[in-house]
């Protein structure tokens, strides 16, 4: 499913789990929209906060989904705003775990060496969300979601039409034509030594 940004998949995602008593469950911190489009949706959120080393603490986790039961559990891989990737197997152990959807945000998959997307057939309850933003078209406003094709069809419930528009629709095939170009800059960047922030007048 296709969305105005993954911003709006976001928005999707929790409006298809909304009800009262619903919880919403991400690691802390993460990206700031979790939360927010949560409490507009009048849920309760629940932040677990990392490790020290900002890598997920499992155990918290777990413990989290068994005592909360979230409906929505957002896993932003790598996390935002840390960068830190977390383990594949720790990922897996929270989808086999959660009753209800884990949403893997993959909006910086460009700058990782890894994905969940190739499994989103593996588990009935994940959904891998992306944009294009990351790789350089943040201007077209571009979002996908890959999931079963069971919680497709109950997003599409709740997708507002016409949420794409047509120059999104013609610009992006062209623009993604240039893949291996894409690919490039994004490892051009990956390469570049870390700014300090005594970086002054940049």
């Amino acid at each position: 499913v296709l969305g105005n940004g993954s911003d709006e998949l976001l928005q999707l995602l929790t409006a298809a789990v909304a009800k009262p008593g619903a919880v919403v469950l991400a690691p802390a911190p993460s990206f700031v929209l979790y939360r927010t489009i949560a409490e507009l949706a009048n849920l309760r959120y629940l932040g677990v906060p990392l490790r020290a080393d900002l890598t997920l603490d499992l155990d918290a986790m777990l413990a989290a989904i068994a005592r909360d039961k979230p409906a929505l559990v957002w896993l932003a891989y790598p996390n935002n705003p840390t960068g830190t990737l977390f383990a594949a197997a720790d990922v897996e152990r929270i989808i086999r775990a959660a009753p209800g959807i884990v949403a893997v945000d993959e909006a910086y998959y460009a700058f990782a060496d890894a994905s969940f997307l190739p499994r989103v057939l593996e588990f009935p309850n994940l959904i891998v969300v992306r944009t294009v933003s990351k790789i350089g078209m943040a201007g077209v406003r571009l979002g996908y979601a890959a999931a079963h094709p069971a919680w497709i069809a109950e997003l599409d419930k709740v997708r507002p039409p016409y949420n794409v528009n047509a120059l999104t629709q013609a610009v992006v095939p062209v623009l993604l034509a240039h893949g291996d170009l894409l690919a490039e800059q994004a490892a051009a960047i990956r390469r570049a030594p870390a700014r300090g922030t005594t970086d002054q007048g940049n």
